[in-house]
C-alpha cells in the first residue's frame, strides 16, 4: 500500500481505499518469503501484479465475512476484496 494509505489504516484502524480493497493472503511461509527479498526486488514482485505504489507491505489480522476471493495471481499470491471500513489488527509491515 502507498505511505498515506498506510498511515491511515494505523490511525483508524481500518482498510481504506475504494468500497473494496484488494489484499493479499499471507500464511507464514509467503510471509517468511517477502521477508527474504531485498526491497528493489519486492517491488517488483508487487509492481508483476499490479500495485501502483508498493511503499510499504502491511501484515494484518482481519475477521470479516465481506470478502470476494479467492483470485489467483501469476506471481502466486492469492488475493481477496475486503470491504472499505473493515477492521484490522497490523501486527508487522515491510517499508520498502
Amino acid at each position: 500500500m502507498s505511505k498515506e494509505e498506510y498511515k491511515e489504516v494505523i490511525r483508524t484502524g481500518q482498510l481504506q481505499g475504494s468500497s473494496f480493497v484488494p489484499v493479499f493472503d499471507s500464511p507464514e511461509y509467503v510471509e517468511n518469503k517477502l521477508r527474504s527479498m531485498t526491497k528493489d526486488r519486492l517491488k517488483n514482485y508487487f509492481r508483476s501484479i499490479g500495485v501502483r505504489s508498493p511503499d510499504v507491505i502491511a501484515f494484518f489480522d482481519i475477521a470479516c465475512t465481506d470478502i470476494i476471493g479467492p483470485i489467483p495471481q501469476k506471481n502466486g499470491l492469492r488475493e481477496y476484496k475486503v470491504a472499505e471500513g473493515t477492521k484490522v489488527n497490523v501486527y508487522s509491515s515491510i517499508r520498502l
